[in-house]
Protein backbone atom coordinates (compact mmCIF):
# COMPACT_ATOMS: atom_id res chain seq x y z
CA UNK A 1 0.00 0.00 0.00
CA UNK A 2 2.97 2.06 0.99
CA UNK A 3 4.59 1.78 -2.57
CA UNK A 4 1.11 2.68 -3.91
CA UNK A 5 0.54 6.07 -2.49
CA UNK A 6 4.18 7.08 -3.14
CA UNK A 7 3.52 6.23 -7.25
CA UNK A 8 0.45 8.20 -6.45
CA UNK A 9 2.19 10.88 -4.64
CA UNK A 10 5.28 11.24 -6.98
CA UNK A 11 4.45 12.41 -10.84
CA UNK A 12 6.71 14.88 -13.51
CA UNK A 13 6.45 18.26 -12.13
CA UNK A 14 4.83 17.39 -8.98
CA UNK A 15 7.78 19.02 -7.03
CA UNK A 16 6.80 22.98 -5.83
CA UNK A 17 10.20 23.82 -8.02
CA UNK A 18 9.00 22.78 -11.02
CA UNK A 19 5.86 25.15 -11.13
CA UNK A 20 7.76 28.75 -10.77
CA UNK A 21 5.19 31.82 -11.35
CA UNK A 22 4.02 33.24 -13.91
CA UNK A 23 5.74 30.19 -16.07
CA UNK A 24 4.44 26.68 -16.84
CA UNK A 25 5.08 23.13 -14.96
CA UNK A 26 8.42 21.90 -15.89
CA UNK A 27 8.07 17.96 -16.97
CA UNK A 28 11.80 17.57 -18.19
CA UNK A 29 13.88 15.21 -17.22
CA UNK A 30 17.20 14.31 -17.35
CA UNK A 31 19.39 12.21 -19.79
CA UNK A 32 21.34 9.20 -17.80
CA UNK A 33 23.70 6.31 -18.23
CA UNK A 34 23.46 3.51 -15.58
CA UNK A 35 26.94 1.95 -15.86
CA UNK A 36 27.51 -0.18 -13.40
CA UNK A 37 25.61 1.35 -11.07
CA UNK A 38 23.85 -0.64 -8.49
CA UNK A 39 22.29 2.11 -6.93
CA UNK A 40 19.75 4.89 -8.05
CA UNK A 41 22.40 7.47 -6.30
CA UNK A 42 25.10 6.19 -8.65
CA UNK A 43 23.10 6.73 -11.88
CA UNK A 44 25.28 9.06 -13.56
CA UNK A 45 23.74 12.36 -15.16
CA UNK A 46 24.53 12.85 -19.47
CA UNK A 47 24.05 16.55 -19.40
CA UNK A 48 25.00 20.53 -18.34
CA UNK A 49 22.46 22.03 -16.80
CA UNK A 50 23.05 25.65 -14.89
CA UNK A 51 24.79 23.34 -11.90
CA UNK A 52 24.65 20.08 -12.36
CA UNK A 53 27.95 18.66 -14.09
CA UNK A 54 27.87 15.68 -16.99
CA UNK A 55 29.74 12.69 -15.67
CA UNK A 56 28.53 13.25 -11.97
CA UNK A 57 26.02 11.21 -10.12
CA UNK A 58 22.46 12.06 -9.20
CA UNK A 59 23.72 11.27 -5.30
CA UNK A 60 26.39 13.82 -6.06
CA UNK A 61 24.21 16.29 -7.77
CA UNK A 62 21.58 16.54 -5.23
CA UNK A 63 24.67 16.95 -2.45
CA UNK A 64 26.16 20.21 -4.62
CA UNK A 65 22.63 21.77 -4.73
CA UNK A 66 22.94 21.85 -0.77
CA UNK A 67 25.81 24.59 -1.13
CA UNK A 68 24.19 26.32 -4.40
CA UNK A 69 22.73 29.68 -3.72
CA UNK A 70 18.86 29.70 -4.05
CA UNK A 71 17.14 30.81 -6.68
CA UNK A 72 15.37 30.23 -9.83
CA UNK A 73 18.42 28.21 -11.84
CA UNK A 74 18.67 26.41 -8.60
CA UNK A 75 14.78 25.63 -8.25
CA UNK A 76 15.32 24.57 -11.69
CA UNK A 77 17.80 21.91 -11.04
CA UNK A 78 16.28 20.87 -8.16
CA UNK A 79 13.27 19.88 -10.52
CA UNK A 80 14.90 18.27 -13.21
CA UNK A 81 16.90 15.86 -10.12
CA UNK A 82 13.08 15.15 -9.44
CA UNK A 83 11.55 14.52 -12.58
CA UNK A 84 14.54 12.29 -13.66
CA UNK A 85 14.13 9.87 -10.37
CA UNK A 86 9.87 9.87 -11.18
CA UNK A 87 10.89 9.03 -14.19
CA UNK A 88 13.93 6.01 -13.84
CA UNK A 89 11.33 4.65 -11.19
CA UNK A 90 9.36 3.90 -13.89
CA UNK A 91 11.57 1.72 -15.98
CA UNK A 92 11.87 -1.90 -15.29
CA UNK A 93 15.81 -1.45 -14.41
CA UNK A 94 15.40 0.61 -11.81
CA UNK A 95 11.63 0.50 -10.50
CA UNK A 96 10.47 1.61 -7.32
CA UNK A 97 9.08 -1.74 -6.05
CA UNK A 98 12.65 -2.65 -6.19
CA UNK A 99 14.38 0.54 -4.97
CA UNK A 100 11.69 1.79 -2.79
CA UNK A 101 13.71 2.88 0.03
CA UNK A 102 16.62 4.79 -1.69
CA UNK A 103 14.04 6.65 -3.61
CA UNK A 104 12.17 7.80 -0.50
CA UNK A 105 15.73 9.10 0.77
CA UNK A 106 16.32 11.22 -2.52
CA UNK A 107 12.93 12.08 -2.97
CA UNK A 108 12.90 13.24 0.56
CA UNK A 109 16.11 15.34 0.34
CA UNK A 110 15.02 17.31 -2.79
CA UNK A 111 12.12 18.35 -1.32
CA UNK A 112 13.76 19.82 1.91
CA UNK A 113 16.32 21.40 -0.56
CA UNK A 114 12.77 23.26 -2.75
CA UNK A 115 10.67 23.73 0.53
CA UNK A 116 12.50 27.06 1.16
CA UNK A 117 13.69 27.89 -2.71
CA UNK A 118 13.08 31.20 -4.18
CA UNK A 119 11.33 30.32 -7.27
CA UNK A 120 9.37 33.55 -8.41
CA UNK A 121 10.20 34.58 -11.73
CA UNK A 122 11.45 38.34 -11.92
CA UNK A 123 9.77 39.87 -14.87
CA UNK A 124 11.09 43.27 -16.94
CA UNK A 125 14.20 44.14 -17.79
CA UNK A 126 17.07 44.93 -16.01
CA UNK A 127 17.93 48.39 -14.88
CA UNK A 128 20.43 48.37 -12.06
CA UNK A 129 23.36 49.53 -14.12
CA UNK A 130 25.14 50.13 -10.40
CA UNK A 131 24.61 46.57 -9.27
CA UNK A 132 25.86 44.86 -12.22
CA UNK A 133 29.23 47.47 -12.36
CA UNK A 134 29.35 46.74 -8.35
CA UNK A 135 29.08 42.90 -9.72
CA UNK A 136 32.07 43.10 -12.92
CA UNK A 137 34.28 44.97 -10.12
CA UNK A 138 34.59 42.04 -7.49
CA UNK A 139 37.42 39.65 -7.20
CA UNK A 140 37.83 37.23 -9.50
CA UNK A 141 38.03 34.34 -7.10
CA UNK A 142 34.50 35.59 -5.27
CA UNK A 143 33.52 33.55 -8.32
CA UNK A 144 30.07 35.41 -9.30
CA UNK A 145 28.89 37.03 -12.40
CA UNK A 146 25.91 39.30 -13.14
CA UNK A 147 22.08 37.84 -14.13
CA UNK A 148 20.88 40.30 -16.18
CA UNK A 149 17.62 38.15 -16.05
CA UNK A 150 17.48 37.50 -12.02
CA UNK A 151 18.73 41.27 -12.21
CA UNK A 152 21.39 40.41 -9.30
CA UNK A 153 25.06 39.26 -8.72
CA UNK A 154 25.08 35.35 -8.74
CA UNK A 155 27.64 32.99 -8.32
CA UNK A 156 29.34 31.36 -11.04
CA UNK A 157 28.09 27.74 -12.32
CA UNK A 158 30.66 25.17 -10.31
CA UNK A 159 32.71 24.07 -12.84
CA UNK A 160 34.12 20.68 -12.30
CA UNK A 161 37.61 19.64 -13.76
CA UNK A 162 38.17 17.67 -16.74
CA UNK A 163 41.78 16.53 -17.66
CA UNK A 164 43.38 15.28 -20.45
CA UNK A 165 46.03 15.80 -23.64
CA UNK A 166 44.88 19.64 -24.74
CA UNK A 167 47.69 19.58 -27.62
CA UNK A 168 46.34 19.23 -30.81
CA UNK A 169 49.42 17.48 -32.50
CA UNK A 170 49.40 14.58 -29.67
CA UNK A 171 47.70 11.09 -30.19
CA UNK A 172 45.64 11.61 -27.32
CA UNK A 173 44.04 15.03 -27.85
CA UNK A 174 41.17 15.17 -25.57
CA UNK A 175 38.80 16.43 -28.34
CA UNK A 176 39.61 13.71 -30.86
CA UNK A 177 38.64 11.29 -27.96
CA UNK A 178 35.45 9.52 -28.12
CA UNK A 179 32.89 10.80 -25.78
CA UNK A 180 34.44 14.44 -25.37
CA UNK A 181 33.01 17.14 -24.06
CA UNK A 182 34.41 19.51 -26.59
CA UNK A 183 32.23 22.08 -28.69
CA UNK A 184 32.76 22.99 -32.20
CA UNK A 185 36.48 21.80 -31.39
CA UNK A 186 36.77 24.20 -28.43
CA UNK A 187 38.28 22.54 -25.00
CA UNK A 188 35.47 22.37 -22.52
CA UNK A 189 35.69 24.90 -19.49
CA UNK A 190 37.60 23.55 -16.27
CA UNK A 191 39.54 21.71 -18.54
CA UNK A 192 43.65 20.66 -17.37
CA UNK A 193 46.01 19.43 -19.76
CA UNK A 194 48.11 16.75 -18.92
CA UNK A 195 49.38 13.17 -19.86
CA UNK A 196 50.07 14.10 -23.81
CA UNK A 197 51.02 11.16 -25.81
CA UNK A 198 52.86 11.62 -29.54
CA UNK A 199 52.87 8.19 -31.67
CA UNK A 200 54.78 7.56 -34.47
CA UNK A 201 53.42 4.18 -36.35
CA UNK A 202 55.59 4.97 -39.15
CA UNK A 203 58.90 3.57 -37.98
CA UNK A 204 60.17 1.17 -40.75
CA UNK A 205 62.85 -1.33 -40.30
CA UNK A 206 65.10 -2.88 -43.18
CA UNK A 207 67.49 -5.15 -42.19
CA UNK A 208 67.64 -7.58 -39.32
CA UNK A 209 69.41 -7.02 -35.77
CA UNK A 210 71.33 -9.48 -33.57
CA UNK A 211 72.38 -8.36 -30.22
CA UNK A 212 74.93 -11.36 -28.99
CA UNK A 213 76.84 -12.35 -26.41
CA UNK A 214 79.47 -13.13 -29.36
CA UNK A 215 80.82 -11.32 -31.87
CA UNK A 216 79.75 -13.81 -34.57
CA UNK A 217 76.80 -14.57 -32.52
CA UNK A 218 77.14 -18.12 -32.66
CA UNK A 219 74.44 -18.03 -29.97
CA UNK A 220 71.74 -16.82 -32.02
CA UNK A 221 71.06 -13.34 -30.41
CA UNK A 222 67.80 -11.39 -29.20
CA UNK A 223 66.95 -10.17 -32.61
CA UNK A 224 64.78 -7.70 -33.62
CA UNK A 225 63.45 -8.35 -37.64
CA UNK A 226 63.05 -6.10 -40.65
CA UNK A 227 58.81 -4.59 -40.14
CA UNK A 228 57.25 -1.69 -38.79
CA UNK A 229 56.96 -0.30 -35.52
CA UNK A 230 54.96 1.83 -33.24
CA UNK A 231 56.67 4.15 -30.68
CA UNK A 232 54.95 6.50 -28.02
CA UNK A 233 56.49 9.20 -26.38
CA UNK A 234 56.16 12.48 -23.99
CA UNK A 235 57.19 15.41 -26.34
CA UNK A 236 56.26 16.45 -29.75
CA UNK A 237 60.27 15.85 -31.07
CA UNK A 238 60.60 12.20 -28.88
CA UNK A 239 61.91 10.56 -32.16
CA UNK A 240 63.93 13.00 -33.98
CA UNK A 241 65.32 13.97 -30.65
CA UNK A 242 66.75 10.31 -29.86
CA UNK A 243 66.82 9.25 -33.75
CA UNK A 244 69.35 12.39 -34.33
CA UNK A 245 71.36 11.46 -31.53
CA UNK A 246 71.86 8.06 -32.56
CA UNK A 247 72.87 8.71 -36.17
CA UNK A 248 75.89 10.42 -34.90
CA UNK A 249 77.04 8.10 -32.86
CA UNK A 250 76.36 5.59 -36.35
CA UNK A 251 78.20 7.70 -38.73
CA UNK A 252 81.04 8.41 -36.23
CA UNK A 253 81.88 4.77 -36.36
CA UNK A 254 85.68 4.13 -38.50
CA UNK A 255 85.80 0.51 -39.86
CA UNK A 256 89.36 -0.64 -39.34
CA UNK A 257 89.86 -1.95 -42.93
CA UNK A 258 87.73 -2.83 -45.84
CA UNK A 259 88.08 -5.55 -48.54
CA UNK A 260 87.88 -4.76 -51.76
CA UNK A 261 84.38 -5.11 -53.45
CA UNK A 262 82.83 -5.97 -49.55
CA UNK A 263 79.57 -4.82 -49.12
CA UNK A 264 77.29 -3.01 -46.55
CA UNK A 265 79.15 -1.52 -43.51
CA UNK A 266 82.29 -2.45 -45.13
CA UNK A 267 81.91 -0.98 -48.91
CA UNK A 268 84.27 1.68 -49.44
CA UNK A 269 80.80 4.22 -49.49
CA UNK A 270 78.54 2.77 -46.80
CA UNK A 271 75.10 3.27 -48.28
CA UNK A 272 73.01 5.74 -46.25
CA UNK A 273 70.07 3.80 -45.87
CA UNK A 274 72.44 1.59 -44.03
CA UNK A 275 73.45 4.26 -41.23
CA UNK A 276 69.78 5.37 -40.83
CA UNK A 277 68.39 2.03 -40.64
CA UNK A 278 70.67 0.92 -37.90
CA UNK A 279 70.13 4.93 -36.16
CA UNK A 280 66.72 3.72 -36.68
CA UNK A 281 66.88 0.44 -33.94
CA UNK A 282 69.23 2.01 -31.96
CA UNK A 283 66.36 4.70 -31.47
CA UNK A 284 63.99 1.73 -31.10
CA UNK A 285 66.06 0.42 -28.48
CA UNK A 286 66.52 3.48 -26.72
CA UNK A 287 62.81 4.47 -26.48
CA UNK A 288 61.44 0.90 -25.46
CA UNK A 289 64.19 1.22 -22.73
CA UNK A 290 66.02 -2.06 -23.86
CA UNK A 291 68.80 -2.63 -20.99
CA UNK A 292 71.55 -4.95 -23.14
CA UNK A 293 74.19 -4.75 -20.22
CA UNK A 294 71.71 -7.34 -17.88
CA UNK A 295 71.71 -9.75 -20.92
CA UNK A 296 75.96 -9.53 -21.62
CA UNK A 297 74.68 -9.51 -25.18
CA UNK A 298 76.69 -5.92 -26.21
CA UNK A 299 77.74 -7.59 -29.97
CA UNK A 300 75.64 -6.40 -32.41
CA UNK A 301 75.22 -8.31 -36.34
CA UNK A 302 73.66 -6.64 -38.99
CA UNK A 303 71.68 -9.27 -41.50
CA UNK A 304 70.31 -8.27 -44.53
CA UNK A 305 66.42 -10.06 -44.68
CA UNK A 306 67.88 -13.03 -46.76
CA UNK A 307 70.49 -13.63 -43.78
CA UNK A 308 73.77 -12.20 -45.43
CA UNK A 309 75.96 -10.15 -42.51
CA UNK A 310 77.06 -7.27 -43.82
CA UNK A 311 78.37 -5.50 -39.91
CA UNK A 312 79.52 -6.61 -36.96
CA UNK A 313 79.78 -4.14 -33.79
CA UNK A 314 80.54 -4.40 -30.24
CA UNK A 315 79.88 -2.23 -27.12
CA UNK A 316 76.26 -1.42 -28.29
CA UNK A 317 75.20 -0.61 -24.61
CA UNK A 318 72.26 2.24 -23.81
CA UNK A 319 73.37 2.84 -20.71
CA UNK A 320 76.53 4.65 -22.14
CA UNK A 321 75.29 7.52 -23.49
CA UNK A 322 72.74 5.92 -25.85
CA UNK A 323 74.77 3.93 -27.70
CA UNK A 324 77.86 6.24 -28.07
CA UNK A 325 80.57 3.19 -27.09
CA UNK A 326 79.41 1.20 -30.00
CA UNK A 327 82.22 0.62 -31.89
CA UNK A 328 83.67 -2.07 -35.38
CA UNK A 329 84.11 -5.64 -34.02
CA UNK A 330 87.54 -7.01 -35.53
CA UNK A 331 88.23 -10.08 -33.45
CA UNK A 332 89.64 -13.58 -35.55
CA UNK A 333 86.13 -14.96 -36.05
CA UNK A 334 84.73 -11.88 -37.63
CA UNK A 335 87.33 -11.58 -39.87
CA UNK A 336 86.84 -15.09 -40.84
CA UNK A 337 82.89 -14.12 -41.34
CA UNK A 338 83.77 -11.59 -43.51
CA UNK A 339 86.51 -13.51 -45.78
CA UNK A 340 83.76 -16.05 -46.21
CA UNK A 341 81.09 -13.95 -47.48
CA UNK A 342 83.66 -11.79 -50.00
CA UNK A 343 85.76 -14.09 -51.56
CA UNK A 344 87.95 -13.03 -54.36
CA UNK A 345 88.21 -9.69 -52.52
CA UNK A 346 91.58 -8.58 -51.68
CA UNK A 347 92.62 -7.03 -48.44
CA UNK A 348 94.54 -3.07 -48.45
CA UNK A 349 97.65 -3.85 -49.46
CA UNK A 350 100.34 -2.16 -46.68
CA UNK A 351 98.03 -5.65 -44.52
CA UNK A 352 98.86 -8.18 -46.63
CA UNK A 353 101.63 -9.57 -44.43
CA UNK A 354 99.72 -9.30 -41.81
CA UNK A 355 96.55 -11.13 -43.03
CA UNK A 356 98.71 -13.89 -44.60
CA UNK A 357 100.09 -14.25 -41.14
CA UNK A 358 97.50 -14.68 -39.01
CA UNK A 359 94.65 -16.23 -41.65
CA UNK A 360 97.14 -18.37 -43.57
CA UNK A 361 94.42 -20.75 -45.07
CA UNK A 362 91.93 -17.26 -45.93
CA UNK A 363 94.47 -14.94 -47.82
CA UNK A 364 96.84 -16.20 -50.55
CA UNK A 365 100.44 -14.33 -50.60
CA UNK A 366 98.95 -11.74 -53.20
CA UNK A 367 96.68 -10.48 -50.64
CA UNK A 368 93.30 -12.08 -52.35
CA UNK A 369 90.79 -13.89 -50.05
CA UNK A 370 90.35 -17.44 -51.23
CA UNK A 371 87.55 -19.30 -50.70
CA UNK A 372 89.00 -22.59 -48.95
CA UNK A 373 92.50 -23.32 -47.52
CA UNK A 374 95.03 -22.90 -50.02
CA UNK A 375 96.72 -25.45 -49.25
CA UNK A 376 93.52 -28.35 -49.32
CA UNK A 377 94.16 -30.80 -52.45
CA UNK A 378 91.08 -33.09 -54.05
CA UNK A 379 88.06 -32.63 -55.77
CA UNK A 380 86.81 -29.79 -53.30
CA UNK A 381 90.21 -27.28 -54.04
CA UNK A 382 89.80 -28.33 -57.91
CA UNK A 383 86.39 -27.41 -57.98
CA UNK A 384 86.39 -24.19 -56.06
CA UNK A 385 89.60 -22.35 -57.07
CA UNK A 386 90.64 -23.80 -60.34
CA UNK A 387 88.27 -24.52 -63.37
CA UNK A 388 90.28 -27.53 -64.50
CA UNK A 389 89.67 -31.04 -65.16
CA UNK A 390 86.56 -32.69 -63.91
CA UNK A 391 85.02 -29.51 -63.33
CA UNK A 392 85.53 -28.19 -66.99
CA UNK A 393 84.41 -31.42 -67.95
CA UNK A 394 81.47 -31.44 -65.83
CA UNK A 395 80.61 -28.05 -67.44
CA UNK A 396 81.02 -29.32 -71.71
CA UNK A 397 78.62 -32.04 -70.73
CA UNK A 398 75.91 -29.79 -69.16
Amino acid sequence: MARKLLLEQEELGGLPCCKPENAVTNNDYLSTGSGSATKVEDIIIQEDTYYLVEGDTIGEAIGDMEVQDKGAPRAKDLCLLYNTLVHLSTQKKWTINKYQGEYDTLFAKIKALCADNIVAVKLGPCKDEKGKKDCKARPENDRVKWDSKKCECVKKKKIKKIFGCGDKSASNYYCDLPKNKCKNGKLPEGFVSTGCVWKRDDIVLVNKYCFCTSSTCADGGNCIRPGTYTLTGTTLQFYDRVFTRAYNHVNSIAIATRFSNEIGFYAETVDETLKTDLATVLTILHLRHYSLVRKNNTYLVVYTPNGKEIGFFKNVRREDKMFSTIDDTTTKGVYKKRFSNCPGCSVPEEYIDWYVHHFADKVNQDGIIVRESKTKLGLGSLLINEPKGLERLLNNRK
